[in-house]
């Protein structure tokens, strides 16, 4: 969960979100079952919908990263 150079806190979020989303579409193609179907060949003729998140902690525009231990997190 590196941000890309020059990536900002939201696009991080948002790539990782997509992500998430893309491994449970591929994890449904997988099972075959037809209303997924549609995710194989991308045209989204499916209505199905995958909803994906991710969060992450920002101060200042600075991503602060997850926490080592669960006592470090509360100074966050």
């Amino acid at each position: 969960e590196t941000p890309l150079p020059a990536e900002s806190p939201a696009e991080l979020v948002q790539r990782l979100s997509r992500a998430k989303a893309a491994a449970v579409a591929a994890r449904l193609v997988a099972l075959n079952l037809p209303d997924f179907k549609s995710f194989a060949d991308n045209s989204h003729s499916s209505s199905a919908i995958i909803i994906a998140a991710d969060t992450i902690v920002v101060l200042e525009n600075e991503i602060l990263g997850k926490p080592g231990t669960p006592t470090e997190r509360w100074p966050m």
